[in-house]
């Protein structure tokens, strides 16, 4: 007699477990099958690297781990001792990947032992071929920790319910067949001896009382099973072969946002989207029933709530006596977060390589910015009278060069985040010398206009930040007004938020805030986009236009000087930007810089090193109008032989950081062994904190950063001498 219900996940469940007559043993059975820490691990790669990573990342996992450097080497060992999972590279010196797994599943003993290939080999033929050797799964070099654990972890936890499903199995059909060897005894003695039917009957009661107490153990081992079915956060499903769904556990249900119940009688490729149908498919089988091609595989669903989940799924073939399959067992695990974790971390390589990139231009362009003011301030200062006509263009072309040196520093302050000199500042005189900027180089063709109605317009902050939003709005607005031109307006207007306003206004302060509106009737921005417009890399512009930086910069620089920024655009009729910055009604201090001052000079000998030639031209004209006496060197070594020499000829060597064969930091302290009296100036045109941390260890005067100024190169060395004067008095 054979124990049968209607209930097909029952019958399923039950097969697991008719020959257990004390379910106590069952919840251990199953924490050994879920638990892998004392599992072993064979690595079988021929690159030491990788075997290194493997074996760390999964002793830290809890795993017995062996490695062998070929395939030969890894049949002998695996002959002496079986692991419990293989994870085989494919291309390695002697036999390949690809035979060895072959020869492992030809052989009785080690045919069951799940082989996961991991190669660089990514090719749908290479999968193919992995698979077609009878490998379990296949992972492409490089590969993330969490895949790899998660896949080793789903092919041993397969591997052990296969076992543990025909182990018990083999039980149900022993148990069985002795019940039914039990029942033809009895029946052959009823039938025999026909004497005893009282006797008979009450073994017959006796039979149905066991019966029914297996059937209560099976009942009750039925709904522990059933909990676990429903309470692990990995979604299950068992489907027929044709697809459709029996039964669902509450964890798929929540994944794919429907109530309990919902999922029977529909399919899993209802929520699939249509271009993972494939891979879904070749994953969970198909009507003929035959094992997955594929073992675990990234699945996107839309759920009913329209949003799009990503999932891990599996899949798993149950079959009856016959090996007819029966029914799927899917698993779906919900990835969603692990995919978003992945895309920070890739938009923050992006911010780090902007940083890297800034870092590595700075040096060469501040090199040719020193250039332009350095010839320019000599030009003004000792060739030209103020009477004199291009005094005004010089003068414009060093304030020009000054504002770019500065640009190269917001670049570094966006990437770095480096503390800003913030100062007091008008508004409407700075947005005015802008605006005449804007207006004479890309804004010919444009009615410009600056307008204020503010009562006061004074706020702290570093004029060229405020410099850099203005030129990076007047620049988004001339790309969209074009040729065609149009009108530019900045006006400047008072606004208070109190208390009941902070509503519409969250990232403020309650207080006084100057409001700056910039608008333009370029061709505006699509409805679609003004949700994205402050993102770092977004941008509608073309690649070679447009880097998608240029607002993200504008928003960060507002909120750090705890502003606000809001856009409003119609297509085809304009943008206005709305800016709002605290107003600073406390002036206690004069806070606009005197621009002239003279400059300092001196009669003293000076060594100077640039790998540049012209740039150490313009230093060396500079530094002898002052009255110094400079000797020009263009590589560290002719400096090295020169002091070597003459150790006490120079007061002081001025050197450029980034030089060729020689940094200056090393060649600073080679000067220092020669002459360590002798005071060293560094100029650099790389961030002052980097180079800075380099020369800690060196006793290095001073560090003057790019582009310089007639007057901070002449003040630096001025009093870097002195200094070294007083030193060697007390000396």
């Amino acid at each position: 007699m054979v124990l049968c219900s209607r209930d097909p996940i029952n019958n399923t469940f039950r097969s697991t477990r008719r020959l257990d007559h004390y379910n106590e043993t069952f919840p251990k059975k199953m924490e050994e099958i879920t638990a892998h820490s004392n599992e072993s691990i064979l690595i079988v790669d021929d690159k030491p690297e990788n075997i290194q990573l493997l074996r760390e990342m999964l002793k830290q996992e809890g795993f017995k781990v062996r490695v062998a450097p070929n395939g030969n080497r890894a049949l002998e060992s695996i002959k002496l001792e079986p692991p419990d999972l293989i994870l085989l590279d494919i291309l390695m010196p002697g036999i390949n990947g690809y035979e060895v797994c072959r020869k492992l599943k030809q052989s009785v003993g080690t045919s069951n032992i799940p082989v996961i290939f991991i190669s660089a080999l990514g090719e749908v033929k290479d999968k193919i071929e992995s698979f077609a050797v009878g490998g379990a799964d296949h992972i492409i070099k490089p590969f993330e920790a969490e895949e790899v654990l998660v896949r080793i972890n789903s092919q041993l936890t397969i591997c052990k319910l296969r076992q543990h499903l025909e182990e018990k199995n083999k039980q149900l059909q022993a148990y069985q067949n002795s019940l039914e060897e039990k029942l033809d005894e009895r029946t052959a003695e009823i039938v025999s001896m026909n004497q005893s039917l009282s006797s008979v009957n009450r073994e017959l009661k006796a039979e149905i009382a066991e019966r029914k107490r297996v059937e209560d153990a099976l009942r009750e081992s039925e709904q522990r099973f059933r909990s676990i079915f429903d309470h692990t956060t990995v979604g299950l499903c068992l489907t027929e072969p044709l697809g459709d769904i029996v039964v669902a556990n509450r964890a798929l249900h929540q994944i794919l946002a429907i109530q309990d119940g919902g999922l029977t009688g529909k399919q899993l490729t209802d929520f699939v989207k249509s271009v993972d149908l494939p891979v879904f498919k070749r994953t969970c089988g198909n009507e003929s029933g035959k094992e997955s091609d594929l073992n675990l595989s990234e699945i996107r669903f839309d759920t009913t709530e329209g949003r799009e989940v990503v999932c891990l799924v599996g899949n798993i073939v149950t079959r009856d006596a016959s090996e007819v399959p029966v029914y799927q067992i899917t698993h779906v695990q919900e990835i969603s977060q692990i995919k978003n974790l992945q895309n920070q971390l890739r938009h923050a390589q992006k911010l780090e390589a902007v940083g890297t990139l800034a870092g590595g231009i700075a040096h060469d362009f501040n090199g040719l910015i020193s250039l332009i003011m350095g010839w320019a301030d000599i030009v003004r200062n000792h060739h030209l009278t103020e009477e004199h006509p291009a005094t005004h263009g010089i003068y414009q072309i060093i304030k020009t060069s000054e504002r770019a040196k500065d640009l190269v520093k917001q670049i570094l302050t966006f990437s770095r985040k480096r503390e800003q000199d913030q100062k007091i500042i008008s508004i409407y005189s700075l947005a005015r010398e802008i605006g005449k900027l804007l207006e004479s180089t890309l804004m010919s063709q444009v009615d410009f206009s600056i307008r204020s109605k503010a009562k006061e317009d004074r706020i702290l902050a570093d004029p060229n930040l405020i410099y850099q939003v203005i030129m990076n709005l007047g620049t988004n607005a001339a790309y969209s007004m074009g040729e065609a031109g149009g009108k530019f307006e900045i006006l400047l207007d008072d606004f208070s938020l109190g208390q009941d306003d902070q509503a519409n206004y969250p990232n403020l302060n309650p207080g006084k805030y100057l409001q700056m509106r910039i608008t333009d009737t370029g061709k505006g921005i699509p409805e679609g986009n003004l949700e994205r417009i402050f993102e770092p890399y977004f941008t509608t512009k073309p690649i070679d236009q447009g880097t998608g930086l240029g607002l993200s910069i504008v928003h960060g620089i507002i909120e750090d000087l705890n502003g606000a920024i809001y856009v409003d655009s119609t297509s085809g009729i304009g943008t206005s930007f709305t800016i709002l910055l605290p107003l600073v009604t406390d002036i206690s201090s004069e806070f606009f810089d005197n621009e002239f001052s003279s400059f300092p000079t001196g009669t003293e000998r000076i060594l100077l090193l640039d790998d540049e030639l012209k740039e150490a031209e313009l230093y060396q004209t500079i530094l002898t109008k002052q009255g110094y006496q400079v000797d020009i060197k263009t590589d560290p070594l002719s400096v090295l032989n020169t002091l070597g020499s003459s150790p006490e000829k120079y007061d002081l060597l001025l050197t450029d950081f980034v030089l060729p064969a020689m940094m200056g930091d090393k060649l600073a302290n080679e000067v220092k062994r020669i002459n360590r009296n002798l005071p060293i100036v560094v100029s650099t045109g790389l961030d002052e904190s980097l180079v800075q941390e380099r020369l800690n260890s060196i006793d290095v005067a001073a560090v003057i950063q790019k582009p310089i100024t007639i007057n901070n190169l002449a003040t630096t060395i001025r009093e870097v001498l002195d200094s070294s004067k007083k030193d060697e008095t007390h000396d």
